[in-house]
Order: structure tokens, then C-alpha cells, then sequence
């Protein structure tokens, strides 16, 4: 299969923002990095996870190949095994934002029978101790 080189270039650029936005929000919201050095990591870690998918995805002829461990140089494994948890980071980046999506846009269809009723507002329980705290004194 032969891609289009626009198209290709595209759908890769989107994907980066995509991993790059969800990483360095995550970076930010879930740890002590400061902006510059989350903003650097997740410039890393969204390259390492472009590079993991196009050895997944782009290999050989342009589809998956299962190519025998004894033919491969040991490089190209060593890269392949480091390249490996960024790989399976970026599938399910890109899966859980698909979902979220689909989830946003058929909320009845997806979520059917796994609602929760929404809770009561938080002032009636107050009320109610603040009652039992009155009558006691």
C-alpha cells in the first residue's frame, strides 16, 4: 500500500499533537515537574512513541511483519525493546481519547445501565448535621 504523502505527513503531525497534548497534561497535573522541564519530557516521550509506532506500524513494506529473532541485527532489536512500552503508550493514548470521543457523542448508547444517580447536593447533608448539632445544645 503506497501512502500519500500529504496525508501521511498529516495524519502523523496530528497524532504527535494528540500524544503531545495528553502527555504534558498528564506531566503538569501529576507531578512536580516545573513547565519547561514537563514541556521537554513530553517532547521526548511523544518522539519515542512517533518512532515506536512507525517500526510497529511501518515495518518492512508497510505492514506488521513478524521478521525470525536470529535475522534481525541486534540493534534494531535493542531499539525495537526500548521502543516497545512507548509503542503500547501511544495505542492507548490514541484508544482512550477515540472512546472518550465516542462516549462524548453517544453518551445513551455507550453508558447505557452504568449510570449513577447524581448526588444530592452537598448542602442538604450539611443541613441535616447542623439540625442534629442545634437540638443537642
Amino acid at each position: 500500500m503506497v501512502f500519500d504523502g500529504s496525508i501521511f505527513i498529516l495524519t502523523a503531525a496530528g497524532i504527535f499533537v494528540l500524544l503531545f497534548v495528553v502527555i504534558h497534561h498528564v506531566l503538569r497535573q501529576y507531578s512536580s515537574f516545573g513547565h519547561v522541564t514537563a514541556f521537554v519530557a513530553a517532547l521526548c516521550v511523544s518522539v519515542l512513541c512517533m518512532m515506536g509506532l512507525k517500526n510497529f506500524l511501518l515495518s518492512g513494506e508497510g505492514s506488521p511483519t513478524v521478521v525470525p529473532y536470529a535475522t534481525k541485527s541486534d540493534n534494531q532489536t535493542g531499539i525495537e525493546i526500548i521502543l516497545l512500552p512507548y509503542t503500547v503508550l501511544a495505542i492507548v493514548i490514541i484508544l482512550v481519547v477515540l472512546l472518550l470521543g465516542l462516549a462524548k457523542i453517544f453518551p445513551s448508547q455507550i453508558t447505557k445501565g452504568h449510570r449513577r444517580e447524581a448526588p444530592h447536593r452537598a448542602t442538604e447533608p450539611r443541613r441535616a448535621v447542623q439540625k442534629v448539632n442545634e437540638e443537642k445544645r
